[in-house]
């Protein structure tokens, strides 16, 4: 009998805000590990965007926030005030080899759900400093 091999998800951006140009294939576990300032929550808040843009624009809608036909307004609800800058003309988003234009994902319509498998965990780090050697945990 031959072994099935499953598909991983991968997640490609190039220009998107610090993020010059990333590819992440996920795996049982996937880490990000960078510098501080270096995109790692920009990454993280795409790849939640693109898992289930429906339930955050529910919870935006629920309270109050409404970003009507301006797709660089999500920008600044979802990622933060003032981030609309993020995203530039050279920005590119591929979720599994499909591209999402900042339109697409600002739509109130259309599908939205990116992977029913994918469970995203999130966890901050402690750093503990000793002896010139810094390590996260």
């Amino acid at each position: 009998m031959a072994n099935k091999i499953k598909s991983r998800a991968t997640l490609k951006v190039r220009c998107l805000g610090q993020i010059l140009e990333g590819t992440v294939e996920f795996g049982d576990l996937t880490l990000l590990v960078g510098s501080q300032a270096s995109g790692k929550s920009i990454f993280l808040q795409l790849l939640k965007l693109l898992i289930d843009r429906h339930q955050a624009f529910e919870n935006l809608k629920k309270h109050g926030y409404d970003w009507g036909n301006d797709p660089k307004r999500i920008l600044d609800l979802y990622f933060g005030e003032s981030m609309s800058g993020i995203w530039s003309e050279k920005t590119a988003v591929f979720w599994n080899d499909k591209s999402y234009a900042l339109e697409t994902l600002a739509s109130k319509k259309g599908p939205g759900g990116a992977s029913k498998e994918l469970v995203l965990h999130t966890r901050p780090t402690r750093r503990y400093y000793g002896a010139g050697l810094a390590s996260a945990i």
